[in-house]
């Protein structure tokens, strides 16, 4: 922030007093004084930040200048720290939180200026939370959880989207993970706003997306389709997510429930097909109900089963459809549901 500032005179054409002057002067001091405190380079302030256990960081509204950092804070082997009251301007190579093998881990207040790599990255770790994480534009995820387990996201925002991935990303066996109150929108690119992979107990509630939201597996080559490694196709075959609850959840765009997809339940909230690519006024969107794809499947190969689950109370608007698109038989039993005002029955 930069703040001009001009002191002129109201009367008289003689030079200014010096009392005026001094002012003038004080002022400006004081001004730069401000900016420095509220806008802090990161060599300045000690980052990249290492934390250490047993610790809060409050920024207490401080504004760091990150761009030339590809990490700000490491959280890395810790237990019970906090970092809250931060603003980070960042560029396309920062990650802003790098959460790994660490327990008891609170993030709160957390604004993204101008731009980030990812905001946070949550890696083998338990009990993290992170709550009222904001950014518009990033490269990759606002969250991204892998291998971790009891983790909270609390009204996080993404207003326009990620350049090349999505807003939200859970995988590689995470379990319990909660979405509460969030908003994210996904405008960009693959207009991917959330993804639920392989893992288990995930529950959305009273969020909106704006976007795709993939609950199950990965598909394609990184599902394993097309891994010619016996033993690693095997593993990737194997992926599954299960318990999938979705309550008050409204999305803009489309659901696209994948093969390997057990136990998923949505009850309230609603569906509203978006027109043009890659929507198509589709509601449900899926390349693969069952999986691998019959031209991919090898003898030997555990197939993963359609998606299954019940849907309640759900309202679907579609404009110019009459049915939905599921597959032959459906994977959802649907209950109270309705599709541009109309009762449906699945």
């Amino acid at each position: 922030m930069i703040h001009n500032t001009t002191c002129t005179r109201t009367h008289r054409s003689n030079a200014a007093p010096r009392q005026l002057r001094r002012s003038c002067g004080s002022l400006i001091v004081l001004l730069a004084l401000f900016v420095s405190a509220t806008l802090t380079s990161a060599a300045q302030a000690g980052f990249p930040l290492t934390c250490k256990s047993n610790t809060v960081y409050d920024g207490k509204g401080q504004t760091i200048d990150a761009r030339s950092l590809s990490r700000v804070f490491n959280v890395w082997s810790v237990k019970n720290v906090t970092v809250k009251n931060y603003t980070v301007i960042g560029s396309v190579k920062t990650r802003v939180f790098d959460i790994s093998y660490s327990s008891g881990i609170k993030l709160e207040n957390i604004t993204i200026k101008t731009f980030a790599a990812d905001v946070v990255h949550i890696h083998s770790s338990a009990d993290i939370s992170v709550t009222k994480v904001v950014a518009d534009t990033i490269d990759r995820y606002l969250v991204w959880v892998d291998y971790s387990d009891r983790v909270k996201i609390v009204g996080c925002v993404l207003t326009t989207g990620s350049k090349s991935e999505s807003g939200i990303r859970v995988m590689d066996w995470s379990s319990n993970v909660i979405l509460d109150g969030c908003n994210i929108k996904a405008k960009l690119n693959k207009q991917t706003a959330l993804r639920l992979h392989d893992g288990s107990n995930f529950t959305v509630r009273n969020s909106s997306f704006e976007g795709h939201v993939w609950p199950g597996p990965m598909g394609g080559t990184e599902g394993g389709e097309k891994e010619n490694n016996t033993t690693l196709r095997r593993a990737l075959l194997a992926k599954r997510t299960t318990n999938v609850l979705f309550e008050n959840v409204n999305i803009l765009g489309s659901l696209g429930p994948q093969a390997g997809l057990s136990g998923f339940v949505m009850t309230g909230g609603s569906i509203t097909a978006k027109s043009g690519t890659p929507f198509f006024n589709s509601p449900f969107n899926n390349t693969t109900w069952c999986y691998p794809e019959v031209q991919y499947y090898r003898s030997g190969d555990v197939k993963r089963s359609e998606a299954s689950g019940v849907m309640k109370n759900v309202k679907i608007i579609a404009p110019g459809r009459t049915t939905l698109n599921f597959g032959s038989n459906g994977p959802f039993d649907l209950s109270g549901c309705t599709l541009n005002g109309k009762p449906v029955i699945g």
